[in-house]
């Protein structure tokens, strides 16, 4: 049957290839006898000679290709993601590659409130895109890069991000990295710390002496790094932090009598710095940074400019940019400037102390220490005495 069938297609091309020929005019016989069976042989003998392997029966059955999962690089391209109104804000959603998984997850990004118009959310969104790097050419895949620890990672931010703050900042971050992070993280890679795990942490040093207050900061220290390595903050409420068990020791503080008394007993150049601590409530880095040749100590508009701070014998800017300001002084005040700084035109007004916080109490009498229970009048950092403490020194 299978050579009438063959016979008959090859007569409808031949008829359609010919155009408008007429099909009577050429007859053509067509053999439609049905195969006998020893054609039949014959046709299945041709057959087994031109594929030998399948008349041994050598041929298996055809399995679909078993293809190994795996990324797919040409889905990804460049990536511009969605955004929506979601309540009271807009939100993005890009795709990002999750670390051990060959897929992707969608990732929702709030860019901002609903009063922004929609193209001003996609502009913004699309800065964040580019930000995150995930459309950059030298953009590696997690799970196809080879897994860095947490004290690789933390070394090379020490080493690129640290090493370029302020030396009081550093000091203290290289102490929080030897003394606690590295220790507990240091074998893991940054995505294996968890909320929970730092959780546990965070009640392994309370129980060790450290106060709520410094494991805060611990967890601050960690979350630069995490940032650093594109990850990121841990969530508000993931961390849990254990109830403070004990009252923290208040830090001392003076009324104005024992202000009195410590610029009183203090001699030569350390009667003026308490003196103008008092005056204007100056942090201890800030007045040392008064600089004569500057005009930081303007006796004549009987003005203190603040514009750098000084910290471990490093000069420096101020604690953040508030922190430039005029401060007024008063008269009494500016006779003892005027007199400690005499003739002088250049250096520092005072020097910087090399003492303990706790150093002005050696100037008090003997039961004369510091009421916290009383109204606070300064702790030595931010709050200001009154002017009428320095001027019942005359």
């Amino acid at each position: 049957m299978e050579e009438c069938f063959v016979a008959a297609k090859r007569i409808s091309q031949g008829n359609t290839g010919t155009g408008s020929h007429d099909v009577g005019a050429n007859p053509v016989q067509v053999d439609v006898r049905v195969p006998s069976a020893t054609n039949t042989e014959k046709s299945n003998e041709h057959n087994d000679a031109l594929h030998p392997r399948a008349a041994a029966g050598n041929v298996s059955a055809v399995t679909p290709c078993q293809r190994r999962k795996r990324r797919c690089m040409s889905k990804r391209s460049y990536q511009r993601g969605t955004i929506e109104k979601h309540g009271s804000n807009w939100r993005g959603k890009v795709y990002v590659d999750v670390v051990g998984s060959p897929d992707r997850r969608a990732k929702w990004i709030v860019i901002g409130t609903t009063s922004m118009t929609k193209r001003e959310a996609q502009r913004k969104f699309g800065q964040i895109v580019e930000e995150m790097g995930i459309n950059s050419l030298s953009y590696q895949i997690p799970s196809d890069t080879p897994a860095q620890t947490f004290e690789e990672l933390s070394e090379h931010w020490e080493d690129k991000v640290l090493n370029g703050k302020k030396p009081k900042t550093q000091s203290t971050m290289k102490c929080e990295l030897r003394k606690h992070l590295r220790p507990a993280f240091g074998s893991l890679s940054v995505e294996e710390i968890t909320p929970q795990l730092v959780s546990e942490w965070a009640v392994k040093w309370c129980r060790s002496g450290l106060s709520v207050k410094s494991v805060k900061n611990l967890i601050i220290t960690l979350n630069l790094i995490r940032k650093y390595a594109g990850l990121p903050y841990f969530a508000a409420k993931s961390v849990t932090y254990p109830s403070q068990s004990e009252v923290e020791e208040e830090p001392p503080c003076y009324t104005q009598d024992h202000v009195v008394a410590i610029v009183a007993a203090a001699k030569g150049w350390q009667k003026v710095y308490f003196a103008t601590a008092a005056g204007t409530g100056l942090r201890a880095g800030e007045l040392a940074g008064l600089r004569i040749e500057t005009g930081d100590v303007d006796l004549g508009k009987k003005l203190i400019h603040v514009q750098r701070s000084v910290s471990e014998g490093k000069e420096q800017s101020p604690r953040s940019r508030n922190a430039y300001r005029w401060l007024p002084i008063d008269e009494d005040l500016v006779a003892m400037l005027k007199a400690h700084i005499d003739d002088r035109r250049f250096g520092l007004c005072v020097p910087e102390p090399q003492w303990h916080s706790s150093a002005p109490q050696q100037y008090l009498a003997a039961g004369a220490a510091p009421d916290p229970k009383e109204a606070r009048a300064c702790d030595g950092r931010d709050a200001r005495f009154p002017s009428s403490s320095v001027q019942s020194l005359g």
